[in-house]
């Protein structure tokens, strides 16, 4: 599903109506002014969205961007993994659990803040801990965009209690 579609004129100017969605140039949508197609993962007022723009031709010149935003880190895609992986997934804004497979976590800071302080820096943190009143073997690892740059934390995690039976 798409959250909004923008359309900028090849000067730049939004064309379209507000109602329709509202765009502050990006570098996605610049890369997409010079005729070149192009996507990248966002986050905007921390929510993480997949944004592509495209620029549209007619005999063969460029006329017109058009710029898509859909969300792209949500419950349908914590549910997708849970139910894939049968691992818990997490994703994080912040120390938040925005969206969580974690019964009951839904909203709550994570008790350890420095794994979310190594997971900005780039790192991927493997713990062994409790959540959620279980033992967890657990996988904290960064989401990054297509130049490196950090956007948000991920969890990915087991109860111990499931990872002894498969020893």
């Amino acid at each position: 599903n798409v959250d909004s579609v923008v359309f900028y004129d090849m000067n730049g100017k939004q064309v379209n109506s507000a109602k329709f969605g509202v765009s502050t140039k990006n570098e996605i949508i610049r890369s997409a002014l010079k005729g070149t197609e192009s996507a990248d993962i966002i986050k905007l007022s921390g929510e993480i969205y997949a944004a592509a723009a495209i620029p549209l031709k007619h005999d063969g010149t460029n006329i017109l961007v058009a710029y898509a935003l859909a969300a792209a880190c949500d419950e349908e895609l914590v549910e997708t993994v849970y139910n894939y992986t049968n691992f818990d997934f997490t994703i994080f804004d912040g120390k938040k659990r925005l969206y969580t497979s974690l019964e009951g976590m839904q909203g709550t800071n994570i008790a350890n803040d420095s794994i979310i302080k190594k997971v900005e820096k780039g790192e991927s943190v493997f713990v062994e801990g409790v959540l959620n009143g279980k033992q967890y073997l657990s996988y904290y690892f960064p989401l990054k965009d297509s130049n490196g740059n950090f956007v948000t934390t991920l969890f990915m995690g087991e109860p111990l209690d499931i990872v002894s039976h498969l020893v």
